[in-house]
């Protein structure tokens, strides 16, 4: 079963009865009071830079133990990003966090997950969406799912110019992956929210089986719009 609802109503009602100290036994799953911190920090970001993010919930049938719960946390780990978050939201569901993902985004990511997943059906599940009353910016408008742009796992070498109290620092990194809205780059040096950058990507040749040794040069400006341990997403501006 699948439903949407009200993300914003959803937390409400969970912040007035949340335990704080629920454990589970699976270490690569954030527990509750870790999902429960690291989603609160997310609204904050949410409401400052107008981007959507999407919770998709999974009731347990057993409750956190649940034996199918490995799993589902298998299948799901195998399809999210790195700058996407698995933990309890509460003793009895799962959930899975999808940075700046609205609603069609999540029910793709769903329906991949339904094609890999058999068992998929033992679990009710849910999407919900915060901001609930986003306004879509132009650009979601002409695309409404971020989520089904090609995203292309590119190691490109990249240098970045980094503007920082108003003075620009250069920095030499690796995307993880890119696609034609932004990219993630690796990097153990953490870039503040909404710092301006602008790229020099380069793409050889190899990558798009021309034939050719040479490379060429991808210029681009645009922002962090996330920045985590392994490095930061960045959201390019429209050309």
């Amino acid at each position: 079963m699948q439903t949407t609802g009200s993300l914003g109503l959803l937390l409400q009602q969970f912040f007035a009865s949340k335990k704080e100290h629920i454990r589970n036994n699976i270490p690569s799953v954030l527990s509750v009071a870790e999902f429960q911190h690291m989603l609160n920090k997310e609204k904050i970001r949410a409401d400052r830079l107008s981007n959507p993010f999407s919770l998709v919930l999974f009731a347990l049938p057993t409750g956190i133990y649940c034996p199918l719960c490995e799993a589902l946390v298998k299948h799901l780990t195998k399809l999210n990003r790195v700058i996407d978050e698995i933990g309890f939201f509460d003793e009895t569901h799962l959930a899975i966090y999808l940075f700046n993902t609205p609603l069609e985004g999540a029910k793709s990511f769903l329906t991949r997950i339904a094609q890999e997943f058999e068992l998929l059906s033992e679990f009710k599940h849910s999407i919900n969406v915060y901001p609930d009353s986003l306004p879509r910016p132009p650009a979601m408008n002409k695309i409404a799912n971020k989520r089904v742009q090609e995203r292309l796992p590119l190691l490109l070498n990249a240098q970045l110019s980094i503007k920082q109290a108003d003075e620009m620092h250069t920095l030499s990194a690796q995307t993880l992956n890119i696609s034609s809205s932004g990219a993630f780059i690796i990097s153990d040096r953490q870039i503040d929210d909404e710092t301006e950058i602008e790229f020099e990507f380069t793409l050889p040749l190899t990558e798009l089986n021309s034939g050719s040794s040479l490379d060429i040069k991808i210029l681009a400006k645009g922002h962090v719009i996330r920045s985590i341990g392994q490095g930061f997403a960045v959201t390019f501006a429209p050309q």
